[in-house]
């Protein structure tokens, strides 16, 4: 995400706020909403775990999607535009999604829940940290190792300029990708764009390859074999919806049917954060074990 932020300016991200706050918001509601229906119908899911679960899978990955868009050249295109403005309003819905579950589970009254209004302040107070160091401190720091030929400092400086801006917005519960993403956006103007590229290429095959190594550690096998008649049903039926609601949302935007067709086809897995989301609905009570288990599979398969 860091270099796909390098490739997208802030005035190209702030023309896209139509699709990114309207068409990104209303897929979804709209796909949990249906999601939550099917569960409610056929797996006879309360209503509670039926909210969370709908929302959970209607998160796309972002990983894979912007690392295949960007391998096929593709983030320019109607469709990969789409999509990307899709995938950023889902990890601005990570903390509203995140503040519900306690709420789903009842569990308010115990006051071990962060307010919601301290954790918005404590967002937009890392976001305006990340933008102030990625505008001003992190380039006039790299100048200084680039002018001195300093390129392993430049290198090290540039990784954990990454690293703190992932973790930082992890601490106050939003997605890693999207600190990532916007330290890279903030770099994109600056005249060392296409060194800092050349820095974190060798880089980039090796973790999207650990990426997919975590999630084959995430699939239990022996539960694959003993559910695979309940996979054979749901997984289909996530895909078919996802991928409707998708198209049907972005033909109403005025998204042409080829790149309608294509986004919803790139959105209709469940992305990475369904298994964060999963594991907190099991500790919250919404979920057992064995449900728990089989959404996990889901999203993995």
């Amino acid at each position: 995400m860091f270099t796909v932020g390098l490739e997208l300016r802030p005035e190209k991200v702030w023309a896209m706020r139509r699709l990114i706050f309207g068409l990104g918001s209303l897929q979804m509601l709209l796909t949990a909403g249906v999601l939550a229906a099917y569960l409610i119908l056929f797996v006879h899911a309360s209503w509670e775990t039926a909210t969370l679960i709908g929302l959970a899978f209607a998160m796309s990955s972002t990983a894979i999607v912007m690392g295949t868009l960007g391998e096929r050249g593709e983030l320019a295109a109607e469709h990969g535009r789409t999509s990307f403005a899709i995938l950023m309003a889902q990890d601005m819905w990570v903390v509203p999604v995140m503040a519900l579950v306690p709420i789903l589970a009842h569990t308010t009254s115990q006051g071990a829940a962060t307010p919601l209004w301290q954790t918005l302040v404590l967002v937009v107070g890392v976001i305006a940290g990340i933008l102030v160091v990625g505008r001003w401190v992190l380039p006039i720091a790299l100048d200084y190792c680039a002018t001195r030929r300093q390129m392993d400092a430049f290198g090290l400086v540039l990784f954990l300029a990454v690293l703190l801006a992932a973790w930082s917005v992890d601490r106050v519960g939003i997605s890693m990708t999207l600190g990532a993403f916007l330290l890279g956006m903030l770099l994109s103007a600056s005249d060392l764009r296409y060194q800092i590229e050349a820095t974190v290429a060798p880089f980039k095959q090796t973790l999207m390859g650990l990426f997919f190594i975590a999630v084959g550690m995430s699939i239990d096998v022996s539960a694959l074999l003993r559910d695979w008649e309940a996979l054979l049903v749901h997984v289909p039926a996530v895909l078919m919806i996802k991928g409707a609601v998708l198209i049907a949302l972005a033909l109403a935007f005025g998204i042409g049917r080829a790149a309608a067709i294509r986004t919803g086809f790139y959105l209709s897995q469940v992305g990475e954060f369904a298994f964060v989301l999963v594991g907190a609905a099991a500790v919250a009570g919404l979920l057992s074990s064995d449900g728990q288990t089989l959404a996990l599979l889901v999203v993995a398969v």
